[in-house]
């Protein structure tokens, strides 16, 4: 039986999607980068935002003096707004180094645009043939 390739590799389209694929153990490494170059970039420790939002809510519940609940309530905002935006900031990282990463594959073997979306077809077809080999083996043994 003679398997598919593409451009220029002499791989499946199932070898191609696994090579894109990352591990968990990538998604450790990434986020350590990731975490590491960002040390670089701020001025103000996440965990000093983490501070000022639970002192937020600690002003809120012991004052009852409006202005004091008002700047609790400013403060607190812009501290969990701090932290959110930082996360988006490292789940973009990874999507793009996801993307980047894929592309890079792509473009190293040769396979255009126009082709990727029929490449992972035939990708998941296969999937779907070795599950249904493997459930007929199973059922059938010899």
């Amino acid at each position: 039986m003679e398997t598919i390739t593409w451009g220029s590799s002499d791989l499946n389209a199932l070898q191609l999607e696994q090579l894109k694929k990352f591990t968990r153990d990538d998604y450790v490494r990434i986020r350590k980068e990731y975490a590491e170059w960002q040390k670089n970039l701020t001025v103000v420790p996440s965990y000093v935002y983490a501070a000022l939002g639970l002192g937020a809510e600690v002003a809120w519940n012991v004052s009852h003096t409006g202005w004091v609940r008002i700047v609790a309530v400013v403060v607190g905002i812009t501290a969990f707004y701090a932290l959110c935006r930082r996360e988006g900031h490292a789940e973009g990282y990874v999507e793009g180094y996801e993307a980047g990463h894929e592309d890079g594959i792509n473009k190293a073997f040769g396979i255009k645009p126009e082709e990727r979306k029929e490449l992972h077809e035939f990708a998941t077809h296969m999937k779907l043939d070795q599950i249904h080999v493997r459930a007929f083996e199973k059922k059938n043994p010899e």
